[in-house]
């Protein structure tokens, strides 16, 4: 019995000692869920700010009116294809073309005419590449793009006049849509560089 006051107050100064222990564990598993957050958000916006980045540079080589690349983005990206294909000596080839008749359509009907047969053109000369391909609008009624395909570049041309034939097949009225289109094949070996075979083309 006279001991067991001294017990008492061991026990209590143990069980002050644990609950301090947890409190402190607590503290430090509140102080870690805080900073996993905080990371977490920091991540979070790294990788908007860096989707944003790369948002704002697609758009930036983005032609506003077509959806295509502009002449800087199809340059750059196009550049970037001719040196794979020196690295590993891969057939390619540039194709231009030109909207017939685009002056006196803006002329006689009106900009907005114009556009609308720039926008159609645009989509009829996109979908004769593959995904794998670099198109773009290069000037005010001029495209061009950068081709892997194994086809000749004659049948890609060939493809084009065939959507064209039926584009123009389906539409109303005497308005008709045409083409002049140029092709150069890239000789891998050389040191031309992208803009000297979009200028051959």
């Amino acid at each position: 019995l006279a001991i067991l006051p001294y017990v008492a107050e061991l026990a209590g100064m143990r069980l002050n000692n644990l609950l301090d222990q947890l409190h402190r564990e607590e503290e430090v598993q509140e102080q870690y869920h805080a900073f996993a957050a905080t990371q977490s958000r920091h991540m979070e916006e790294l990788r908007e700010s860096e989707h944003e980045k790369v948002e704002a540079r697609e758009l930036a080589a983005q032609d506003e009116l077509t959806g295509l690349q502009n002449r800087r983005g199809f340059l750059a990206k196009s550049e970037q294809c001719l040196l794979i294909a020196r690295r590993q000596e891969l057939a390619c080839a540039v194709i231009f073309a030109d909207v017939d008749g685009l002056k006196l359509i803006n002329d006689q009907l009106g900009h907005a005419a114009g556009d609308e047969l720039i926008r159609d053109a645009a989509y009829i000369f996109n979908s004769a590449f593959r995904h794998a391909d670099v198109v773009g609008r290069v000037g005010g009624d001029e495209f061009a793009a950068f081709t892997f395909d194994n086809a000749t570049p004659r049948a890609i041309v060939e493809r084009i006049r065939a959507k064209i034939a039926h584009f123009n097949a389906g539409k109303k009225g005497p308005q008709t849509m045409s083409l002049s289109i140029g092709v150069i094949n890239c000789d891998i070996h050389s040191e031309e560089t992208l803009a000297e075979y979009l200028v051959r083309a």
